[in-house]
This record gives structure tokens, sequence and C-alpha cells, in this order.
């Protein structure tokens, strides 16, 4: 057995339709105790072929949830399907049957799966060790099924990144609620919809021990970086703040307490970084205001704070994060010079309400209205907002069609003003 391992191993790059030496390819390597896998059938050849460094480039890209990928090559073996089809195979953890059916839904997404029956099968390691064709026996020995188009495999490359628009920049704000139901389930179904938007600067509020153990190790599997430090004080929560290591690079960074004063430790992170396609400097920064009816004036102090620490910088700024800004309290008032991306993009009534008990479920004990508690504000004379957006907004049906956060994301894409050209 160990020959045979290290034989794989030396061609853990080597293209399946072209081994014949060992029945099967892994990457990264092989690990005991999966729970079960996700299985991928394609015709043998080019689109094999193809599927298996797509399935790579994955992994590369989000390794959370699944230990280890396997593919059959050229060899014939027990398992060997009889009408053309090589099989690839993406190992899971033990986790809850939601995760185990969130990373399924991924992997067909991004690889843009399509099959001949119309379905992803997942099957337990259990169901397995019965010797069976898997081609013709997993139609009817499986533990969970995913939905995904029929038909022929596409044997284009997955594209994982695109080049962002020159000058642009995506910057998207959650508060991710401290909350720890669902807590694994939550999270990912956060990540999966940061990496379908793939923005420059992530921030967020209300991130504790429990969801950052989760979170920051997806990020970082897509090219995610921060320097904001976590309160490792499992009763607070704490504020982060993420760049893209593909279009940002971090200049400067510091982790502020809210002034004049505040509860559970808030603090201000500001982070000074380049904006590498435009090559352009700028600051970005995240806070979480005090919350509560009886705190306004508290709130519009530490607003004042955020405000002067930013004009200080002497450059561009955007800061994000949720204000708890109430129906009566216009802090641009406070701040002449200052933008409010939502103000400044229409208005939108659809996009109005990032805290709402008539569309999140989080929040159907909550009797009162939508609130515009989380805002993107922005120095006038330097950037324009070019949209505003909620995101984060699919119930995850499986925990009892729970929304990730008691808060929807915003999301907005921002350029420089024409004066700064």
């Amino acid at each position: 057995m160990e020959d045979d391992q290290e034989d794989i191993e030396m061609k853990i790059d080597s293209i399946p339709s072209q081994v014949h030496e060992v029945p099967y390819l892994f990457y990264p390597s092989q690990l005991p105790d999966a729970h079960g896998k996700w299985l991928l059938f394609a015709p043998k050849g080019s689109i094999h072929d193809q599927l298996w460094e797509n399935i790579k480039l994955f992994f590369q890209s989000t390794p959370a949830f699944c230990l280890f990928a396997k593919t059959s090559t050229s060899r014939p073996h027990s398992h060997q399907s009889s009408d053309g089809y090589g099989v690839v195979m993406v190992y899971c953890e033990n986790n809850p049957e939601s995760i185990i059916l969130r990373v399924g839904q991924h992997l067909a997404n991004m690889l843009q799966y399509t099959s001949k029956t119309g379905k992803l099968y997942y099957k337990t390691e259990q169901q397995s060790r019965t010797k069976t064709n898997f081609f013709t026996a997993y139609e009817k020995k499986h533990t969970f099924a995913i939905d995904v188009p029929r038909d022929n495999i596409p044997q284009k490359s997955l594209q994982l990144t695109t080049a962002p628009p020159k000058n642009k920049i995506c910057v998207y704000s959650l508060n991710v609620w401290m909350n720890h139901m669902f807590i694994k389930e939550r999270m990912l179904a956060i990540f999966q919809d940061i990496e379908s938007r793939r923005p420059d600067i992530l921030m967020f509020q209300e991130v504790t021990v429990h969801s950052y153990s989760v979170l920051n190790d997806l990020l970082r599997s897509i090219g995610f970086s921060t320097r904001s430090q976590l309160k490792p004080d499992t009763k607070k929560f704490s504020e982060m703040l993420y760049f893209n290591t593909r279009t940002m690079e971090a200049l400067d960074f510091e982790q502020l307490n809210l002034e004049p004063e505040a509860t559970m430790k808030r603090e201000c992170h500001v982070l000074r970084a380049l904006h590498k396609v435009s090559q352009k400097r700028m600051v970005f920064a995240t806070a979480h205001l005090e919350t509560g009816k009886d705190r306004k004036e508290l709130r519009e102090r530490q607003f004042r704070h955020l405000q002067f620490v930013l004009e200080q910088k002497q450059l561009p700024w955007i800061f994000g994060g949720d204000t708890n800004m109430g129906h009566d309290q216009d802090y641009l008032g406070l701040a002449p010079q200052t933008h409010d991306a939502w103000e400044q993009t229409g208005c939108e009534d659809r996009y109005f309400g990032t805290w709402d008990p008539c569309k999140n479920t989080n929040l159907q004990k909550m009797m009162c209205g939508k609130f515009r508690f989380d805002r993107f504000l922005f120095q006038k004379s330097s950037l324009v907002a070019l949209d505003f957006q909620l995101s984060c907004q699919t119930p995850i049906p499986l925990c009892n069609n729970s929304h990730p956060s008691d808060h929807f994301a915003i999301v907005s894409n921002f350029i420089f003003s024409m004066s700064l050209h």
C-alpha cells in the first residue's frame, strides 16, 4: 500500500487519461476519516482531464469543508464505468447536512457542472464500501442529490477570478450577528455571498471568536487578509476589516477606541491602502456605533470622532458599518463634506431596510419597522458612488430558513472623482 501511495503522490499533477500505472490520482493528498464524497462524472479523455484541472483550481480557491479530491485514471479498476465515463470525487468532512449540501451546491456553481442525469450525487463512505459500478448504481444508492443542468460538462477552463475594471473599488459591509445559532452554516453562507461578488474591501461588525474561527480561514482561502485583531473575550464582539490582496496593498493600519466612550469596547478600524489597479492611496474604516434610542447623543459624538480621524489622513476615505442611525438622526448634518452612498445613488426604497423584520427571518419577533442602520459614508470631494445594493438576503433552508445574519449586507462600487484623475 505504501508503494502505491508513493506512486500516486508522484503523479499528483498528472493528466488522468495519460496515467496507466495507478487507478486513482489524489489532490492535494489522500486523507483518512472522510464522511463521504460528491461524485462528478465526465466522458473520458479531454473533458474528464479538464474537470480534474478545474477541481484542483476549486481546492486552491475554496478548501474549507473539503478534505481532498480523487479521480479515476486510464487504469482499469473494480468500480470502473462501462460506458466511457471517468469519475472525480470530492471528499467532505463529517459536517451537518446543511453544510454538506451547500458545499455541493457551491461545487456545482463554481464548476458549472452538468450531467446526463441532471443530478450531482453525494455518497457516504459506508455506502461506497459495497462493490458496485459507480455510474450505474449511484442513482439508486446515494444520500443527497442536487439538481444541475443536463448534458455535457463544459470544456472551457474554470475562471475563478476576473480583472477588476480600472479605478472601480467594491466595498462590502455586514454586521454578521453575534448570535451563535447555526454558526457554521451562517458563516459559510456569508462567505459564498462574498465570493460571488469578490469585493476589494470587507467590513464586518459583531464578529465573535466563534464566527471568526469559521469565516477567517474561508476568506483567506480566496485571497483576503486582515490586520484587525480579534478581542479574545468571548463575551464581546469585534469589528474586522479585510482587504483583497489581489487588488489592494495594505500600507498601515490603526485599531482605535471609539471616543469619547463606548460599551463592549467598540473600536474603529482604519486601513490606509494602495489600490493596485489605479495606483491611488485611500483610507477605509469600519465601526459599530452605540446601540439604543437613549444613546443618540453618544452616537453623534462617536461619529464626530470618526470624522476627525478620517479627515486627518488627508486621503480619499470610505467608512462603512453599523451606525445604528434611526429615522430621526442625520449624521451628514454633522459632516457637510460627506456623502451617503444610498442617498447619492437615488434613495431606492428596495435598498433602504438593512435591518428589516418583515424580510429577515431572524427578526420576526421584533415589533418595529425597518431601519437603514448600515451605511457607506465617503468623502464628497474625492469619490463617487456608482451604486448601492443589499446582499446576503437568501435564507438557509436547512437552518429553519434563517438568514445568514439579522442584518443584510450592503455593497457599493466607488470610483475616484474627475478632480483626482
